[in-house]
């Protein structure tokens, strides 16, 4: 019983996020930030007395891959196939480099894109998503954007990789 009204409870949370949406409309500034290998939302977002407030939100807790798409995911663990090195915001729309296998059998990288204004709101002044909100972090202004990565030069680093990877599997068989 004590399991379905907590099930009740976080799936009307999960329709309720998905229902607001939105939050370009409340917040300014918002840039896609590494913390550690996760890739986070920061923006500056209108609490109710009108003032901006700093907010970051983990996009593991909102997103997942399907090893095609970025899709809304309670615990989606969005970095473990998409890392926060090949992620970049493009106004709200998040564009990331991810494995085509989510297993890594094959470490192909494929171009995911998802429109992060339908699902992440803003909550009294804290960014929110399905089942996951923030809180203000001390050092929220202080978090670098997420580095271009030098997509020329991870591409040629791989390529090289994976010959002589087939290479040495040449010759030992």
């Amino acid at each position: 019983m004590r399991f379905l009204t907590v099930a009740i409870l976080f799936l009307s949370r999960a329709l309720f996020a998905i229902a607001a949406g939105g939050y370009s409309q409340e917040c300014q500034n918002i840039t896609a930030v590494a913390v550690g290998s996760h890739t986070n939302l920061r923006a500056y977002c209108k609490d109710p007395s009108g003032a901006l407030q700093c907010s970051i939100l983990d996009l593991n807790y909102c997103y997942g891959y399907t090893g095609r798409r970025i899709v809304p995911r309670i615990l989606g663990w969005l970095s473990w196939y998409c890392s926060s090195r090949y992620c970049r915001l493009e106004g709200t729309t998040l564009e990331c480099w991810c494995y085509k296998n989510p297993f890594y059998t094959y470490k192909e990288l494929i171009q995911a894109t998802i429109d992060t204004d339908a699902l992440v709101f803003n909550d009294n002044g804290f960014l929110n998503c399905i089942a996951h909100s923030t809180s203000v972090a001390a050092d929220c202004a202080k978090v670098s954007d997420t580095p271009e990565p030098d997509r020329e030069t991870e591409l040629e680093a791989y390529l090289t990789l994976l010959v002589v990877k087939r290479l040495f599997l040449y010759v030992w068989n």
